[in-house]
C-alpha cells in the first residue's frame, strides 16, 4: 500500500506547488501544473509530467507510467486545493491541501535549486508541521545488539515500539524494544505480532505459487479462462496470474475506498470469500488503468483478484490456504490473516497497537471493516512475530539460491524473483518483491503499511544476509525506520 500512497503524494505535492510557487520565475508554470491536474485531461497531464519533472524523476519510473497512474489519482483526488502554506524557501516548499474528497494532508515538495526549480523529492504527513524539517541522518551502525539498534531508531524517530530479526548462517536474531500502545507501560515482546502491510502481496504470490508447482495453474492462466463466469471487461481477459504478481495486468490502483463503493460491493455479505468474489466483480468491469503487459501500476485490487482465484482452485478460503500452504511448510507458527482490531490481531489485547503519526505523537488507531475482506487482506492484512518474518525472507532467499526448501520448488521461487521488465538501472519489480536498487543491485525486499504499522524486508543474496523491520506507527512518504535498521545491518556485515 505504501509505494501506491507514496505515488499519491508525488502527484499532489506537484499539483499543491502550482498554487504556491517556490520563486517568482516559476509561479506562472506552477500555476499550469495544478490546472492540468485538475483537468484530468491526459494529453495535459502528460505535458505537466513533462515540464515539471526533474530527469532524476524518471530513472525509476516512465513517463507513460507517470501518465497512467497521475489520471488514476486525479480521478480520486482531483480538484486539488491548498489551504495553507507553511513553508515557502527557493528549493522547498509545504503546504496543507485538501483533496477532493475532503482529505486533508501535508505535502512538502523540494525543488532544483536554480531554474526552472523542477521537482526532485517529496514527502507526505497526516501531520504538516512535521515535514517542516529535514530529517536528520543519524549512523546506527555503532549498534551493540539488535535491541540496541532498536532502541536507538525507535528513540529518534519517536516511535511507540520496533522490531528488528536478522537471519544469517542459519542463525535467528531479534531485537525489539518500546511499548504496544501509546499511553500504557506494557514492553512488546519478542513473540508478538505486527503488520506487515504490502509485503503480504509477496506471500500471496508464493500462495499462488504451490498450484502451480502442482500444475493447477500456470504462469500463463489467463483471467478471462479462470474466471469465465464472471462478465469483465474485455482488456483484462488475456492478463495473466504473472502479470497481475507483478503489477502489469493493467489493474486499478484502488488505493481508497469511499463509504458508497464499500456498500456497493458489499451490501449485505459477511463472509468474507463472498465479500471478495463481489469485489472482483466490480473490479474487473472498471477500465484499464494502462495496457496489460507494458505498463507497470501498483495494484492492490490485482491481489484480491489474486486471492479469489487462490480460493476458486484450492476450493477453501483464503485465510486457511495461506496457512496450510505458506505458513505452515515455512514454520511461521504466529502468521495470520487479518487486521488490526481483531483478536489476536496486531491491534487485539496483548499485541502492539497500530499508530497513526500526529502532531503531539503517535496516535492509538486501526484499520478496519469490509475493506480488510475486499483488498486488504491478500495485499497486506497479514500480521507475523518478527522472527516469523525475517524466517520468511530467509525461505525465499534459500530457495532463490538453489537450496531445497519445504513446500516450493527453487525454480518456482526463482521464477517469482524475476521481474518481466527492468528499467535502465536494473531495478524492478517482480512476484511481490523490488528486485535490485541503485545501493544494492541484488537486494530482494518489499515495504508495507496501512498507516499504523510501517515494514521493511530485505534479503541480500550475496551476503546470505536477511534484515526486518518493522515499527508499529505509520511514516508514509518518509524513509521508514526499517529502512535505517536494514542498511545499519548491511553496513555492519559488509564491514
Amino acid at each position: 500500500m505504501r509505494a501506491v500512497f507514496l505515488l499519491l503524494a508525488t502527484v499532489a505535492a506537484i499539483a499543491a506547488c502550482g498554487v504556491q510557487g517556490a520563486n517568482p520565475q516559476a509561479k506562472d508554470r506552477l500555476d499550469q501544473i495544478i490546472s492540468a491536474f485538475n483537468s484530468k485531461d491526459e494529453a495535459k497531464v502528460k505535458a505537466m509530467i513533462q515540464s515539471s519533472m526533474a530527469p532524476a524523476m524518471f530513472e525509476k519510473r516512465k513517463l507513460e507510467d507517470w501518465v497512467a497512474q497521475t489520471m488514476q489519482i486525479a480521478g480520486d483526488l482531483a480538484p486539488l486545493a491548498v489551504q495553507k502554506n507553511l513553508l515557502d524557501q527557493p528549493n522547498a516548499i509545504v503546504v496543507e491541501v485538501k483533496a477532493g474528497n475532503g482529505e486533508k494532508l501535508g505535502l512538502r515538495l523540494d525543488c532544483e535549486s536554480n531554474p526552472p526549480h523542477r521537482i526532485v523529492g517529496v514527502r507526505i504527513d497526516q501531520n504538516p508541521e512535521t515535514l517542516l524539517t529535514e530529517r536528520k541522518k543519524v549512523d546506527y551502525s555503532t549498534y551493540t545488539s539488535l535491541k540496541d539498534l532498536a532502541k536507538r531508531i525507535q528513540e529518534t524517530v519517536k516511535a511507540p515500539a520496533m522490531a528488528i530479526a536478522t537471519w544469517r548462517d542459519g542463525k535467528l536474531d531479534v531485537g525489539v524494544d518500546g511499548i504496544r500502545k501509546m499511553g500504557t507501560t506494557e514492553p512488546v515482546t519478542d513473540e508478538d505480532r505486527w503488520l506487515v502491510g504490502s509485503i503480504g502481496k509477496s506471500m500471496t504470490s508464493t500462495l499462488i505459487a504451490t498450484f502451480i508447482d502442482e500444475g493447477k495453474l500456470n504462469w500463463t492462466s489467463k483471467l478471462g479462462d479462470l474466471l469465465k463466469d464472471i462478465p469483465m471487461n474485455a482488456a483484462y481477459k488475456d492478463v495473466t496470474v504473472e502479470q497481475v504478481m507483478q503489477h502489469l495486468g493493467g489493474i486499478p490502483q484502488d488505493m481508497g475506498y469511499t463509504g458508497p463503493t464499500v456498500a456497493k460491493i458489499v451490501g449485505a455479505l459477511k463472509d468474507p470469500t463472498a465479500i471478495r468474489a463481489s469485489y472482483v466483480k466490480d473490479i474487473l468491469n472498471r477500465d484499464p488503468i494502462g495496457k496489460p503487459g507494458q505498463k507497470m501500476a501498483y495494484s492492490n485490487a490485482g491481489y484480491a483478484i489474486l486471492s479469489h482465484i487462490a480460493e476458486r482452485v484450492g476450493k477453501k478460503p483464503f485465510e486457511q490456504l495461506m496457512k496450510e500452504r505458506v505458513f505452515d511448510p515455512i514454520g511461521m507458527t504466529s502468521a495470520l490473516c487479518g487486521m488490526p482490531g481483531d483478536d489476536g490481531m496486531p491491534s487485539g489485547k496483548g499485541q502492539p497497537h497500530g499508530h497513526f503519526s500526529a502532531k503531539e505523537g503517535p496516535r492509538p488507531g486501526k484499520m478496519g471493516g469490509p475493506l480488510t475482506h475486499m483488498a486488504v487482506g491478500a495485499g497486506g492484512g497479514i500480521a507475523c512475530s518478527i522472527g516469523d518474518l525475517a524466517k520468511y525472507a530467509a525461505w525465499h532467499m534459500n530457495g532463490f539460491l538453489g537450496q531445497t526448501v519445504p513446500g516450493l520448488s527453487s525454480a518456482t521461487i526463482k521464477r517469482l524473483h524475476t521481474p518481466m521488465r527492468k528499467d535502465a538501472r536494473g531495478e524492478a519489480y517482480a512476484a511481490g518483491w523490488s528486485v535490485g536498487t541503485e545501493a544494492s543491485p541484488d537486494a530482494h525486499g518489499h515495504n508495507g503499511s496501512d498507516g499504523t504499522f510501517m515494514a521493511e524486508m530485505a534479503f541480500f543474496p550475496k551476503e546470505k544476509l536477511v534484515v526486518v523491520g518493522i515499527v508499529n506507527v505509520g511514516f508514509e512518504g518518509a524513509q521508514s525506520p526499517g529502512v535505517d535498521a536494514v542498511m545499519a545491518v548491511l553496513k555492519r556485515v559488509k564491514g
